[in-house]
């Protein structure tokens, strides 16, 4: 053990052990082969493979790049959505997203819709005959408003005047067979079935006079009722479906309904609905509500739900009975939710399935505040956690949060959630996806997301406070500062000051263009595997880029964890990888391209281990078989903190304004640092190939090619340079080589990032 003291700038120190070069002795095989291994073996940089072969870093076991996933036949496929899951009614973007095939403008009043269709239409054809297109039966029971005869019976030729004496002769399961006209009656609709059947929404309408809780009432008894092709709208709701199931809705045009659009209400009984083919406009509070019961909705667009004072309307909420007995159960397939305010669509301890739909363009309550396209929630007495299941989807231009999970489970797949804006009322948020606890229980949210694309969001692409999140094939694209702050791709975090914690696992995916940091977590537990971050850009105000960065909780101190393997960090401005306070494996992982801060000009490290300010916590990490080239300033610096660098590359760190271009930095700035280096090498670094200020380092089986120094050592803070020369350790340049020395230059360290 050598320990290294202020000298001459010439003075040198040689290290040597058994084994080891001495003066004027080349390295064996030349300083060419300075990285050879044993046959079999794997160079630095590369780990070996069960079975035989090389793992590169920034590859994957499998052979597929990071960011890519293995597919059938050994294909790879990019991370995103495959074009041929884009869902019907939808068409790839090019951008490894999908766009719903929709009018490029909004619809009118009375016309729809929906994913695959690029015109507008109306809800349903209109016939020729007072009664085209519905079922004649025997018992069908037949309505006209513009019959001025006194006999009415029923029949075409005495048809009912009135909707309401229809269905009171109408025998189980007949059709109410209704022609043009606006009928201004609260229907009922109870003890048997009937078929209400209208010629179409454009030509018959049933008008509510407010004085009944909805238009139509569907109460027990009334299990296979159906209501189709007509108009609804009433100084109250619109239907309202209670201990009644199943009723089909087919066709329908609600709107201009001071209450909601359609209720199914468990809380009598079991109820169930299915809509379909339909059209909800301007309804009050809740477009469609569900409460205990089951609704099915298809080939629907729900559409400016009005916001009241109180707060709401959402577009479709679904949630378990008020007595947090029955959950409530939604299916939503290929249609469109948009001008909702507050919520688009709102699962509240309940089981939500949304597949092949738009929801955009949600807006605020009354009260200015949220804007979410998809939440799945639950409370405490509730009936569990909210299940989500959401496919094929596209969630845009809401505000606050793109999907918002709160103490529930949700499986995202095949999804695009792009354009969420800060909220309005705050300025503040507006992230993609927002995965959080409950305050009030502490129940944590599970939330697993594939083969999607997050573009275009604000603040945060993908929140996970104090929960759980799986992020796989997925592209996290140009996440947007908020005031000029963050961006950050994904960020998972504990609750400061207590002990919840949040756990991140990213695996075959791209993190890109985000700002401040393309992935951050602060007291959890993250694995990143085979994911690409890249591009990752300063806030407005020239501060941070770093592509990766972990910490401890600023509060309490609680450490993080670390797994990283098989990626790529490229591009990044400050740092790289960054970790404070955490305990970190770094396996198989590329690391280039990193650049100075903006603002300050200052740093460039392609990895920092070191110790967080404030509580004191060193990092603790291990680095195998990775690379780590063209830093700024540093390739890896460890400070006041451990690192083991086994099997690496660490090589072209540059020098900055002419300073430092170290390529290992193990530095004891307020306390003590130590590292071992093994196997690995430090080439072509434009000072030293490793530099040691007041702390230790033991070296193995490394080495040092093509620096302007091979080893730096020099006492710091009053603290000495301990260096450990462990034996087989090379150095020298292309077809050179010397023994390796130790220089005790006055040079200045460069400092850790804050």
């Amino acid at each position: 053990m050598l320990r290294a003291r202020p000298g001459p700038l010439l003075a040198v120190l040689l290290l040597a052990a058994p084994g080891g070069c001495t003066d004027g002795e080349p390295a064996p095989g030349g300083v060419a082969d300075a990285g050879a291994v044993p046959p079999g073996a794997c160079p630095p940089g590369e780990a070996p493979l069960v079975g035989g072969g090389c793992q590169k870093a920034g590859t994957r076991a499998g052979g597929c790049a990071a960011g890519e996933t293995e597919a059938s036949r050994g294909r790879c496929e990019p991370a995103g959505i495959p074009e041929s899951a884009c869902a019907e009614g939808f068409e790839p973007d090019g951008k490894r997203g999908c766009n719903a095939i929709l009018p490029a403008e909004p619809c009118l009043p009375g016309a729809m819709a929906v994913p695959g269709e690029s015109e507008c239409r109306p809800v349903a054809p209109c016939g020729d005959e007072p009664w085209a297109g519905i079922p004649a039966e025997p018992g069908t029971q037949y309505v006209d408003a513009a019959y001025a005869g006194q006999d009415s019976n029923g029949t075409p030729q005495r048809p009912w005047t009135e909707i309401g004496a229809a269905i009171a002769a109408a025998a189980p399961q007949a059709v109410v067979a209704v022609a043009t006209g606006s009928y201004v009656e609260d229907l009922a609709i109870e003890g048997r079935a009937v078929r209400l059947w209208g010629r179409c929404p454009e030509l018959v309408e049933i008008v509510g006079s407010g004085e009944s809780s909805a238009a139509i009432r569907v109460g027990a008894g009334a299990a296979g009722t159906e209501i189709r092709s007509l108009a609804i709208r009433s100084a109250s709701a619109g239907i309202s479906i209670a201990g009644a199931g199943p009723v089909l809705l087919d066709r329908l045009w609600i709107h201009d309904v001071l209450g909601h659009g359609l209720d199914v209400l468990g809380a009598s009984g079991e109820s169930a609905a299915m809509l379909r083919r339909s059209l909800v406009e301007s309804t009050r509070e809740r477009g469609v509500y569900v409460e205990g019961a089951a609704a099915s909705i298809e080939e629907t667009v729900v559409r400016e739900t009005a916001a009241p004072p109180a707060g709401g309307g959402r577009g479709v909420d679904v949630r378990d009975d008020l007595d947090g007995k029955s959950r409530g159960s939604l299916t939503l397939r290929r249609s469109v939710i948009e001008r909702s305010h507050e919520v688009g669509v709102l699962a509240h301890a309940s089981d939500a399935t949304i597949e092949a739909c738009v929801v955009r363009d949600t807006l605020p309550n009354a009260e200015g505040r949220f804007g979410r396209g998809v939440v799945a929630q639950t409370a405490a007495g509730a009936a569990g956690p909210a299940k989500l299941e959401l496919r094929g989807s596209v969630v845009e231009r809401s505000l606050d949060a793109g999907v918002f999970v709160a103490a529930s489970e949700a499986a995202i797949d095949a999804t695009v959630i792009r354009d969420t804006s800060p909220n309005a009322d705050q300025g503040e948020r507006g992230s993609g996806i927002a995965i959080q606890h409950s305050a009030a229980t502490g129940a944590q949210a599970d939330v697993r997301l594939s083969r999607s694309l997050l573009d275009r969001n604000h603040d945060l692409g993908v929140l996970v406070g104090a929960s759980r999140a799986t992020i796989e094939a997925t592209v996290v694209r140009e996440t947007l500062p908020v005031a000029g702050k963050n961006g950050r791709g994904v960020h998972a975090q504990g609750v400061p000051g207590q002990d919840l914690r949040a756990a991140l696992t990213v695996r075959t995916s791209v993190i890109e263009q985000a700002h401040a940091a393309g992935i951050s977590f602060e007291a959890a537990d993250a694995v990143i595997d085979g994911t690409v971050i890249r591009d990752t850009l300063p806030q407005d105000d020239g501060r941070l880029g770093r592509g990766l960065s972990g910490q401890d909780d600023l509060v309490t101190g609680t450490r993080s964890t670390l797994e990283l393997r098989a990626s790529l960090v490229e591009q990044s401005y400050e740092i790289g990888v960054f970790l404070t306070g955490t305990d970190a494996l770094v396996e198989t992982t590329l690391v280039r391209a990193t650049s100075p801060e903006k603002l300050s000009g200052l740093y460039g490290m392609g990895m920092a281990v070191q110790r967080t300010t404030g509580t004191g916590q060193a990092a603790k990490a291990t680095i195998r078989h990775s690379v780590v080239e063209a830093s700024s300033v540093a390739g890896i610096i460890v400070g006041d903190s451990e690192a083991s660098i086994e099997g690496t590359v660490v090589r072209q760190a540059l020098a900055a304004d002419g300073l430092f271009g170290d390529g290992l930095v193990v530095g004891a700035y307020e306390g003590s640092s130590t590292a071992s280096l093994s196997g690995s090498l430090l080439e072509a670094n434009a000072r030293a190939g490793a530099a040691c200020f007041g702390a230790s380092l033991a070296m193995a089986g490394t080495a040092f090619a093509c620096n302007v120094l091979d080893l730096a050592a020099q006492e710091y803070q009053g603290r000495p340079a301990v260096l450990q020369d462990l034996g087989g350790n090379t150095c020298g340049c292309e077809t050179s080589s010397r023994p390796c020395r130790a220089l005790p230059a006055q040079i200045e360290p460069p400092q850790p990032a804050q």
